[in-house]
């Protein structure tokens, strides 16, 4: 009985002799073995912890929310300081000129560009200024002759003798700045110029000529202003 019991025992380390050393043996021989595979080199370069903090350093944390906003108030700084300055040009607004200078200016070229081609003591002669002489004008109207106008009188209609001139006719052929620069001399002169109108034969015979008169319908309107004569047009 003893001696079955001692067999038994040797068979069983026996067999756990030999299940140790069978697998011991194999890796010896064979070069089998267990252990996990060492991780890839790539895998190492960008997941090891040690590689990532040399990777990253002085750089800004990714997973930060603090230094993502700051990261991008200093890109939006560096593109607002690179961007060029757009700078939008107004146009340039002159202020309107005033009517002393518009007609100090319109004389000065008159007498640069016709009166000093006229010769010594003579009168223009591609214009005549028709005067149907009132005598409350007094001698307003003389004061075109300085100017190189010629002058020339007409009657006046019975019952008119009382009025001043306040009218101005035109005809065709006459210039604006001939009409501006009559109608500014004579309301300088103290004449009530009420209207200028083109004269009623204004493209015959008097074409060429500017009529001073008076029309007894305008006593009501408004004297003409330096203002209006200057925006004169047609």
């Amino acid at each position: 009985m003893d001696q079955g019991k001692s067999s038994n025992a040797i068979l069983y380390f026996i067999t756990l002799a030999v299940m140790i050393l069978v697998p011991f043996s194999l890796d010896q021989f064979f070069g089998f073995h267990y252990e996990p595979e060492p991780l890839n080199q790539e895998f190492l370069k960008y997941h090891s912890p040690e590689e990532t903090n040399t990777k990253h350093s002085g750089d800004l944390k990714q997973d930060d929310p603090e230094d993502i906003a700051h990261q991008a108030k200093v890109e939006n700084k560096d593109t607002l300081e690179a961007e060029p300055e757009v700078v939008i040009e107004q146009p340039e607004i002159k202020a309107e000129e005033s009517s002393d200078s518009f007609f100090t200016n319109l004389l000065t070229n008159y007498k640069s560009e016709i009166i000093a081609d006229l010769p010594e003591n003579k009168s223009r002669t591609d214009i005549v200024i028709r005067y149907y002489r009132h005598p409350p004008d007094g001698n307003s109207p003389y004061a075109l002759e300085e100017l190189g106008y010629y002058i020339h009188e007409r009657p006046i209609s019975e019952g008119l003798e009382n009025y001043q001139s306040n009218a101005i006719f035109y005809g065709d052929s006459v210039r604006l700045e001939d009409i501006q620069i009559v109608a500014y001399t004579l309301l300088k002169e103290g004449l009530p110029i009420k209207v200028i109108r083109p004269s009623k034969f204004s493209n015959s015979w008097k074409s060429k000529s500017i009529e001073i008169g008076t029309d007894t319908t305008l006593f009501e309107l408004p004297t003409l202003t330096e203002d209006e004569i200057k925006k004169l047009s047609f």
